[in-house]
């Protein structure tokens, strides 16, 4: 080892440091954090299906396709901080690779749910302003999902080529490929996210001022901007982490590396428990149109009921001035 190459460690020193005991940190958040998310999702769910009629209790109701999603959501950013823990810790080769191929797959997994999740809550808004897009977007979720499966195999072929000389020849053009494909998904991600807020801000600037609006898709446009923008920050945080990490020595603060890992880590978490609240937003939404519906019924009702009182009573008045009366001998 050269000067240079100490020098080197000796500067990263601090850096890796801090990784080590923000990782270590952040894994029992993302635990802690992980089981209140499904302790309140469960909570919801079964405010939901409680306050539904007895025949909508159904077994699909609590499977239902948003809370499917919502869960593997959860569990995906669980392993992915488990496996980013694992495969920073690791130095035996097969450990190395296997850790790494299931932190790509699980980050890739749940960039690819959040996206789906995302044209999920957004379609009723799209289908009302754009109804020609939607065909197109879930042709684009199943190019950034075969994307994705190849950025898991070229990423899992490039941390083999570092142990194996049968791949050492190819580990730039692993390396190119990755690098490229980490483009396109951060890309991918951009465009959609921006898609969506466009689509959710005309939608909020069009009913801005009327009572003539929904307040379903206004609770979905809110929350949906604000998940895009939590979005972007963590995949924006994942890129400036990839450049600096990447470089010969270190191209920020000691400050702003570690505010950086803390977006890294956890605006996963910012992101579901924004999902859990828009859920219920939506759930109280749901029960407050079903108490109005009840309101209207039962006034409907007394009103009917008030005015057959009446026509009855007027019946028997009207017979009454008409009946022939007896003389009293």
């Amino acid at each position: 080892m050269n000067s240079t190459d100490l020098n080197s460690t000796e500067i990263w020193a601090p850096y890796s440091q801090v990784f080590s005991t923000l990782s270590y940190q952040d894994l029992w958040i993302t635990i802690s954090a992980a089981i209140l998310q499904l302790i309140l999702l469960a909570a919801l769910i079964r405010r939901e299906t409680w306050t539904s009629p007895l025949d909508s209790r159904t077994k699909k109701k609590i499977l239902s396709y948003t809370n499917i999603l919502l869960v593997v959501m959860v569990l995906s950013n669980l392993f992915l901080t488990v496996f980013n823990q694992l495969y920073g810790n690791a130095s035996d080769p097969i450990h190395t690779v296997v850790y790494c191929a299931f932190l790509t797959f699980y980050t890739g997994l749940l960039e690819f749910l959040m996206m789906l999740y995302g044209y999920r809550r957004g379609l009723p808004v799209i289908q009302l302003l754009l109804p020609s897009i939607p065909p197109f977007l879930i042709v684009f979720l199943i190019l950034f999902g075969i994307l994705q499966i190849s950025l898991l195999i070229f990423t899992t072929l490039l941390v083999i080529s570092n142990y194996t000389t049968l791949l050492t020849s190819s580990t730039d053009l692993f390396n190119s490929a990755v690098n490229a494909q980490l483009m396109a998904v951060n890309a991918s991600m951009l465009i959609f996210d921006v898609l969506v807020i466009g689509v959710y801000a005309m939608y909020l600037q069009r009913i801005s001022g009327s009572s003539n609006n929904v307040e379903k898709l206004v609770i979905l446009s809110r929350y949906g901007i604000a998940s895009c923008v939590v979005l972007e920050i963590w995949q924006l945080s994942i890129v400036l982490y990839n450049i600096w990490t990447n470089a010969a020595l270190p191209e920020c603060s000691l400050t702003t590396y570690t505010i950086l890992l803390r977006f890294y880590d956890l605006s996963p978490l910012a992101y579901l428990f924004l999902q859990l609240a828009m859920k219920w937003s939506l759930m109280r939404d749901d029960e407050r149109t079903a108490q109005e519906k009840i309101n209207r019924v039962v006034k409907a009702k007394a009103m009917a009921t008030s005015e057959s009182s009446g026509s009855e009573r007027k019946s028997y008045l009207t017979a009454s001035e008409y009946r022939p009366s007896r003389s009293i001998r």
